[in-house]
């Protein structure tokens, strides 16, 4: 049994700002400044999302970042890559990065629901799951 609902890759045109290691869904840039390998990404305008039943997957589009796509896996851990897909990041600070992705899943469904109700309850679906589990041990 697949640990998520399969969704096509979606657009979906919403606000997103980097926030210490994770991009949450926001109304603009941070006001402090990112660590170093966030740079000064400004403000991303939409988010690609989607699922392929095992994990799922946000995509921001945002300009002068080094993250390119964050995911959760079956367990519901939350990874990214960076650089232009040359570096698979696993990273530590798990707590910002679920906060960040629950945030975009979230507002992802708030903004589905009326176009697309279907696609708007399987964005929750991954949500909840996500919720369910409990977070790493070298995590907390």
């Amino acid at each position: 049994m697949s640990a998520y609902p399969a969704i096509e890759p979606t657009r979906v045109v919403m606000k997103l700002d980097l926030r210490g290691w994770a991009v949450f869904a926001g109304h603009g840039a941070a006001k402090s400044t990112g660590l170093v390998f966030e740079g000064q990404p400004g403000v991303a305008d939409h988010v690609w999302l989607w699922s392929n039943g095992d994990e799922v997957h946000a995509q921001p589009h945002y300009t002068f970042s080094t993250w390119d796509e964050f995911w959760a896996d079956a367990s519901a851990r939350i990874s990214a890559t960076g650089f232009g897909g040359l570096f698979p990041f696993t990273l530590g600070d798990q707590q910002s990065l679920r906060d960040g992705f629950l945030s975009i899943l979230d507002r992802a469904a708030t903004l589905l629901d009326a176009a697309e109700p279907l696609k708007a309850q399987a964005f929750r679906d991954c949500a909840t799951r996500i919720r369910s589990k409990p977070l790493p041990a070298d995590s907390k």
